[in-house]
């Protein structure tokens, strides 16, 4: 294994314009062994000359290759102030960064190589926080320690009764099995802000590609990464650094009366998720938040949306996107986890292949017991981010008889029986349910589902012959 470190073209001179910005854009970083502000060399023998310099600095004691003043290697390799490259003894490309993590490479070096990684221990779950009055959650051993600011101003995010957030791991929508992200629109026109410093790792269309939906995707370091989501106008591009509060895009717009600012959070050194590309998880970006940040977002939160929900005939809270049974901006994803036995969880069908129609691919039951709400909730749809099949209702049950009567939104009311088997590594529930009375006993109609699991909802599906991969 041989490690080189490339000079390249110098991102902050100055008195020239960075090449990543077309401005002069200078740091505390870019001085000289003098503490002198570093200019762009116009010589080849500048540039070696600054280069020696950086490894004296910096102690750098593996070879330096140094580009040529044309800069074909910066160009070749992709233009950003500090990628890193492994590339494989057959000349391949093995692992990029778009902004060098030491941790994410030697995992890189040690896949490549196939040394296995040493196991690691169970990390704890994130637990709601009494400092937040548990609208948000602690933070586990491994997090990153890196805080976050909001992407736009309070008073544009509690804008109208069609602006708010939405809370991290709600069930609802088009995913009934939980949100790995979440959904904040914010006052129409109002660009989004980076929630971080950073550097640009990828600007493209994703999620709706027709209609012209972009992700931002921003590396924030200290194993932080954040994916602007539905944006219809990026200002940015791939590789440029970016600073905390800057204008990144402007959001897509399904209403007049908002913008999104649609929004996932990857924290690479957490395990205690739904699994993120090849290490990491998704978390909410809420409990990342500095104290000042969290805490102007709580208030209002309960401002604008709990205390409105709490006055007498009001359904909803301001924000429209409240649900009661899942009132906090940080909310349990994983809902079986400590309800073995009982029906509590999101659940995937295993009896028949997903398609629109009977039976319900997703069975979500939620038994809430919070200040704003107690009662259990069941939501059902087939799979479909936007669109498809989604109902809801109440249910009562009767775990010593195995029992349960479902109430729908529209007035239909299906009598079931059923079965949990927690004996396997995923729990599986087994479900027969009519109209009229209950059933006695179970037959060929009988569906069975499992639990879901730290895989996002496709990934799981196709894993399981549900879907085609795609």
């Amino acid at each position: 294994m041989q490690f080189v470190v490339i000079y390249i073209t110098e991102p902050h001179p100055t008195g020239s314009p960075s090449p990543y910005t077309g401005r002069e854009w200078t740091t505390e970083a870019s001085v000289d062994t003098e503490g002198c502000l570093l200019t762009q060399p116009t010589t080849y023998e500048e540039r070696v000359s600054q280069a020696a310099q950086m490894a004296g600095q910096l102690g750098i004691t593996v070879p330096i290759l140094i580009d040529e003043m044309d800069n074909p290697l910066w160009c070749t390799y992709g233009p950003a102030p500090n990628i890193a490259y492994l590339i494989g003894t057959d000349g391949r490309i093995a692992a990029k960064q778009g902004w060098y993590e030491p941790e994410l490479m030697k995992t890189a070096i040690e896949k490549y190589l196939a040394v296995p990684a040493a196991p690691s221990p169970p990390q704890a779950r994130a637990a709601p926080d009494p400092e937040t009055d548990y609208f948000t959650h602690t933070l586990p051993a491994g997090a990153s320690p890196l805080r976050l600011s909001l992407p736009a101003d309070i008073a544009d995010i509690f804008y109208s009764e069609k602006t708010g957030v939405g809370g991290f791991g709600l069930h609802d929508g088009g995913h009934i099995e939980g949100l790995d992200h979440v959904w904040i629109e914010i006052k129409p026109g109002t660009p989004v802000r980076s929630w971080a410093d950073g550097s640009v790792m990828d600007v493209r269309l994703s999620g709706d590609v027709a209609a012209g939906e972009y992700q931002i995707t921003i590396d924030y370091g200290q194993n932080l990464i954040g994916v602007h989501m539905e944006i219809e106008t990026p200002y940015v591009k791939q590789y440029q650094p970016v600073k905390r509060g800057q204008e990144v895009g402007l959001g897509m717009s399904f209403d007049p009366e908002q913008s999104s600012a649609e929004f996932s959070l990857i924290d690479l050194g957490r395990t205690d998720g739904v699994k993120a590309w090849d290490k990491g998880v998704y978390v909410s970006p809420y409990d990342y938040l500095e104290d000042s940040e969290k805490k102007k977002l709580v208030e209002a939160y309960q401002k604008h949306v709990i205390e409105p929900y709490q006055q007498p005939g009001n359904a909803e809270g301001l924000t429209w996107v409240f649900k009661p049974y899942q009132p906090y901006l940080t909310n349990r994803l994983f809902l079986h986890e400590g309800n073995e036995g009982r029906l509590a969880g999101a659940w995937y069908c295993l009896s028949a292949r997903w398609e629109p129609g009977y039976p319900d691919d997703i069975l979500t039951f939620i038994e809430a017991d919070n200040p704003y709400y107690k009662g259990n909730i069941v939501l059902a749809a087939d799979d479909s981010d936007e669109g498809g099949r989604n109902d809801w209702g109440t249910f009562e049950v009767d775990y010593e008889k195995g029992q349960v009567k479902i109430i729908k939104n529209y007035g239909a009311t299906y009598y079931g029986i059923f079965e949990i088997d927690e004996s396997e590594e995923r729990a599986r529930l087994k479900i027969e349910y009519q109209e009229g009375s209950y059933p006695t006993e179970f037959s060929a109609s009988a569906l069975i589902y499992i639990e879901r699991t730290n895989l996002s909802r496709r990934e799981d599906a196709v894993n399981l012959g549900l879907l085609d991969s795609r």
